[in-house]
């Protein structure tokens, strides 16, 4: 679960705050870029829950596509990374980034990201319950989104959630989605 803590509030008004100062998105994706050399977890859950929200709520389409390299940079790091948390905060953030993009040509770039979810899908329903439950959430949202586009990792999808039903060691939590 993301944390609400002191220190997320604090970089989090402290990025807006400078969102309302910068001259450019720029500095801004420089900013997010250096927090993410942190190792800290609650600071990697901070940051990516400030691309999540950008995301969804102030970056637009021109803005996310000018530095989809840079954010895509740090979509792998956390998707790769040990903790399950942080590759679930980073799902979230990658979905919220993708669902967001309406141009589908450009979305298409994206695709080699989708076995990399399936994964992530995977080993989060075999660690817990909540972190299965955030993943499939934010999977099935952009199923919604762009349903075509996430079509090539349909089948698997459906094997995951026949499995998950199936499985009597899965709590009744994930299969009430």
């Amino acid at each position: 679960m993301l944390i609400y803590s002191q220190q997320c509030n604090s970089l989090i008004q402290t990025a807006c705050n400078r969102i309302s100062r910068l001259a450019a998105f720029a500095e801004l994706i420089k900013f997010i870029g250096t927090l993410a050399e942190n190792n800290d977890t609650k600071l990697k859950q901070c940051v990516l829950y400030f691309i999540e929200l950008a995301c969804e709520y102030s970056f637009d389409e021109d803005i996310m596509k000018n530095f989809a390299s840079q954010l895509s940079v740090l979509f792998e790091k956390y998707l790769g990374d040990e903790e399950m948390i942080i590759k679930v905060c980073a799902i979230k953030a990658v979905t919220a980034f993708l669902a967001n993009i309406e141009d589908k040509v450009f979305l298409k770039n994206f695709a080699p990201i989708l076995p990399i979810l399936v994964k992530t899908l995977i080993q989060a329903v075999k660690t817990e319950e909540e972190s299965g439950r955030a993943t499939i959430e934010s999977i099935i949202d952009l199923m919604e989104f762009h349903p075509k586009f996430v079509k090539p990792i349909a089948e698997d999808l459906i094997s995951i959630f026949v499995d998950i039903i199936d499985a009597p060691s899965l709590g009744d939590g994930i299969i009430s989605l």
